[in-house]
């Protein structure tokens, strides 16, 4: 009887050991399918790509850089991302039973400085009380649900490219 109960002991210890490793890779997985959408999505009529780089995945948390490239320039970083790797994440104040928590800090002057360099996109921008960033928070559950918030300074922006028009505010 207590061999059984040091082998279940055993498992358990090992089984929340391997969890969050699996969790990660599937956290990753996710993270890189979103950007990948995004960059068909946003971009697919133009010259400017953006990627997710730099990914470190970590035990329970892991980081990655979303990296903006406009041809004849040298790319730039503008969204810093933090994934915090469940079973158990934080999320608005709360523990969550989740696959994971996705931090993003994205500079919008960053960001906007190198699309006015690439051809075919035309804005107009009113920064001067803003602090340029964008934070949002972004629960992923096990079920395959999303929720997510963000925050910023006002920000009044244009953005136009060919059929794709709107206003930030």
């Amino acid at each position: 009887m207590k061999k059984l109960v040091i082998g279940i002991g055993f498992f358990l210890v090992l089984a929340g050991l391997a969890l969050p490793l699996f969790i990660g890779m599937t956290a990753q997985s996710k993270v890189e399918n979103y950007y990948e959408k995004s960059e068909n999505t946003l971009f697919s009529e133009t010259s400017v790509s953006v990627a997710l780089q730099n990914y470190q995945r970590g035990w329970f948390q892991s980081t990655a850089e979303v990296v903006l490239t406009v041809p004849d320039q040298e790319p730039v970083t503008f969204i810093n991302v933090i994934i915090k790797h469940g079973p158990f994440v934080r999320y608005n104040n709360k523990t969550r039973f989740a696959l994971a928590t996705i931090y993003e800090q994205t500079n919008v002057h960053t960001m906007l400085d190198a699309l006015a360099k690439a051809d075919g996109v035309d804005f107009s921008l009113d920064l001067e009380k803003s602090s340029g960033l964008i934070k949002s928070n972004t629960l992923y559950r096990f079920n395959g649900s999303v929720t997510g918030h963000a925050e910023s300074d006002p920000i009044i922006s244009y953005f136009k490219h060919e059929e794709l028009e709107f206003t930030i505010t």
